[in-house]
This record gives C-alpha cells, structure tokens and sequence, in this order.
C-alpha cells in the first residue's frame, strides 16, 4: 500500500523557535502513531520544509510526487480572524506571507503539481475565521489557488486557537483563554502532556482534537471579490 504524505511547510525564509519545538511534537506524535498502528502501511513521518533556499529546492522536487487524494500538505503560521495574511511570530513586525503570494509561490517556486488532488490545510489559529466583512485567510488563499487552476485539491482552515501537544497528541484546540494560557505556560517550561496537563484539565474541559477545521468552498462570485481585494491597484 502507497503511503500517505504528510508535508509541513514553514512558508518564510527562516526557523522560528515555536516552529522548532512544533517540529520535533509532530515528529515524535507522528512515530509513536505508526509505531503504535503496525498493522497499517499507510503511514508516513511527517516532511518539514521552509522557504529559504535549500529547503526550497528539496521541496519543489519533493511535491512533484505529492499527487494524488490522501496526501496532506500543513502550511504553518500565525494567524488571525480576517487576516490577509499569516505570519512567522506572533508580533507585529514579524515577517509574513499574504494568500497570493503563498498561492503564487507553490504555483511558480516550489512547483506543486497543479493536478493535486490532496488537502491543503493552513494550520493558524482561526485561518478559517471571518472577521466582519474580511474573509478568512484560507477563504481568500483558497480563491487564490482556484485563480492558479488548482481545482482538485480541498484548502482546508482552523475555526479557533491551535495549541501543539508533545506526547499526547500533536494538536489541541481550544477557545477557552484560561486553558490556552495555561497550556502556553506549561509549553514554555518544556512540560510533556502526559505528566500532568491531561489530569489536570480533562476533567473540566474537553481538549478536542481540530476536528472543526472547515473545507473552505469556492464560487466564482467569491474568487472576483477576493481577487480585487488582493491584487495591488495598478
């Protein structure tokens, strides 16, 4: 049987901390998932890629092969209720990546196989959030990558705050602050989920997996709209 890919994009030119620490959750979450399923041959380790040089070029020749409607692809950044765009960190002057020149860059850069047929999920904290009349991100990329004639593949948002597990689960989501916070704090003294977290918090609030994640639909009407949006004024 074909494995699956699993490929984790960090769309900028260099390696944030938390991207860092994410990569080595995914990847251990992601071990101890196949090592624990030994029936199945499906499964694959996940494939982490950025956009600076070398990285880049490794990739573009990796989704030359990713093709076909089992394959996943992770674009990771921060995100936000109607943004137009996500970014590395969590700050203001942080570098960042619009949805069309994400769009553009895996068209024209990195090559993606524009007969893939996979997901494409952006994986920010509420990229499938609208904000008033601003559509989500992955609303808006996924216009963008219909404008690119990618029409098989599904794009994929997140409609609440992401929080990346170590051993027990590589996601969590929540909207709860208080949980957020404490999650966070637990995060950043290098605490492991299964000491502590899942005990102390599953009793009273339930830590679900992203499982409201939304298939972002596309109409012609919409993609003009967002088009105009995005394109710079000539």
């Amino acid at each position: 049987m074909c494995k699956h890919s699993r490929i984790v994009i960090c769309p900028f030119s260099a390696q944030s901390k938390q991207w860092v620490n994410t990569r080595e959750n995914w990847r251990k979450a992601r071990r101890s998932k196949i090592e624990a399923n030994t029936e199945r041959t499906d499964l694959a380790d996940y494939e982490f890629f950025t956009f600076d040089g070398p990285s880049k070029k490794r990739l573009a020749v990796r989704l030359q092969s990713c093709i076909g409607p089992d394959e996943v692809i992770y674009i990771f950044g921060h995100c936000a209720p109607g943004s137009t765009i996500i970014s590395k960190e969590a700050s203001a002057d942080s570098e960042s990546i619009s949805a069309l020149v994400l769009a553009r860059t895996l068209k024209k850069d990195v090559l993606l196989n524009r007969s893939f047929a996979g997901k494409i999920k952006i994986y920010g904290c509420n990229s499938a959030l609208p904000s008033g009349t601003k559509r989500s991100f992955a609303h808006s990329f996924a216009c963008m990558m219909k404008l690119y004639l990618y029409h098989n593949c599904e794009i994929h948002g997140y409609a609440e705050t992401l929080v990346d597990g170590y051993v027990g689960a590589h996601k969590i989501a929540t909207s709860d602050s208080s949980v957020v916070e404490a999650l966070n704090k637990m995060i950043q003294r290098d605490e492991a989920f299964g000491t502590g977290i899942d005990a102390k918090y599953n009793e009273d609030h339930v830590l679900r997996p992203s499982k409201f994640r939304q298939e972002i639909e596309v109409s012609e009407d919409m993609m003009r709209e967002v088009v105009q949006e995005l394109t710079p004024n000539k």
